[in-house]
């Protein structure tokens, strides 16, 4: 599994492509049976890049604690 974990684009390039350009990137360069990755549920541009791409929503149950 790769994990594909805290990608940002600056608002300015926002659009331009850089995303997708960056995880068709990953996709080929790192051969693996399953990509993951997550986005909050208010970044719809981002989920619909995401779906765009071919990934499919994938709900599970996630814990942390701060301290």
């Amino acid at each position: 599994v790769v994990w594909i974990e805290e990608i940002y684009v600056k608002e300015d390039f926002r659009g331009c492509g850089y995303g997708s350009e960056f995880i068709k990137h990953v996709l080929e360069a790192i051969p693996a049976k399953r990509y993951r990755l997550e986005t909050e549920p208010e970044n719809e541009k981002a989920a619909a890049l995401y779906r765009r791409l071919g990934f499919e929503f994938f709900e599970y149950v996630n814990y942390k604690m701060d301290r």
